[in-house]
């Protein structure tokens, strides 16, 4: 995805409903504190700032000139950089974590975004990824009743610019490969 859709895409808040609420919650168990953590995809710092109330030290990475702006008035140490391309080597040190909420399904190469993560982990850390699940149950019944499953055929500013969709499955392949 390109800057500029990011820029006028993403312009709003982080959504804060039941669902995110669960989802983030576990994020947050998975990720742990005092630890030295790279949010990628931070948007607007909104999950960044609850990783930092874990006592951890934390890094960003977001692309929307929106929301790097919001991260900075937060204090959130943000990095303008484009997951598609060789990012690690612009970050500083290595990290315990890698949190990567809701972004690969963004991402054109994923195995260079993969090896960019590797690189930037320390060699015991951990990553923590999640991303829509195209077999979820919502979707299947979608599909039984002849509607797209939630799934982008374009790139218009009203859809969230995914430009993969993963299964349990499918991800689990890509990240054992990398």
């Amino acid at each position: 995805m390109n800057k500029d859709f990011n820029t006028i895409r993403y312009k709003d808040n982080f959504p804060f409903d039941a669902v995110e609420k669960t989802r983030i919650k576990k994020v947050l168990k998975l990720i742990g504190s005092n630890g030295k953590v790279l949010d990628i995809g931070c948007g607007d710092g909104f999950i960044s700032e609850m990783i930092l109330q874990k006592k951890n030290k934390v890094a960003g990475i977001e692309i929307a000139e929106n929301a790097i702006k919001k991260c900075k008035k937060k204090g959130i140490e943000v990095h303008d950089l484009d997951l598609n391309f060789d990012w690690q080597k612009k970050l500083h040190g290595k990290f315990d974590v890698v949190y990567a909420g809701q972004i690969i399904e963004h991402i054109f190469d994923t195995d260079k975004f993969l090896v960019n993560i590797r690189k930037a982990l320390k060699p015991d850390g951990h990553l923590v990824i999640d991303t829509p699940n195209l077999a979820s149950l919502g979707r299947r019944i979608y599909l039984a009743f002849g509607f797209n499953p939630l799934i982008e055929t374009t790139a218009r500013s009203y859809d969230a610019g995914h430009v993969r969709y993963f299964t349990h499955g499918t991800l689990n392949t890509l990240l054992k490969e990398n």
